[in-house]
């Protein structure tokens, strides 16, 4: 059976940390120290655990969609009455495939940034990455039993 797993990344040069070891995310950490990020940025990588990689690749393409995302807005909307069709602009979701340290890992990507500074972006993006991790769950089970 598939499980996920969220992990956080707050701004652009927070480095990921469990246990006390960096994890092999120096390609994302790259990415993200060359982008531009006015005000707060906060990004979930709910990680795919379990299942061969391309499955799991294939749940993820599956299921990240526009049609997902405006759902996601639609949910972030009704809970956060504060936001703004702006700052729901903002909100992001996309799936990659990493491949690091000869390890194989595929992440759905929650990114939210906010266009006003009243938002708290931190609840937000825990709130969808909650959101998309039931989501998964409930998907990948029936994946599955393909």
């Amino acid at each position: 059976m598939l499980q996920t797993q969220t992990l956080t990344i707050r701004s652009a040069p927070t480095l990921l940390r469990t246990a006390g070891k960096i994890q092999p995310y120096m390609p994302v950490l790259i990415l993200l120290v060359g982008c531009s990020i006015v005000g707060t940025q906060e990004r979930r990588l709910i990680v795919l655990n379990g299942g061969s990689i391309d499955h799991r690749a294939q749940v993820a393409q599956e299921y990240v969609t526009d049609e997902r995302l405006r759902s996601l807005r639609v949910s972030v909307r009704t809970r956060f009455s504060s936001v703004t069709e702006k700052d729901l602009a903002g909100l992001e979701l996309s799936w990659q495939r990493l491949v690091t340290a000869g390890k194989d890992a595929v992440v759905v990507v929650v990114t939210f940034t906010p266009q006003s500074k009243n938002v708290d972006a931190n609840a937000i993006a825990d709130y969808c990455a909650d959101q998309v991790g039931t989501d998964f769950r409930e998907r990948l089970w029936d994946l599955t039993k393909r």
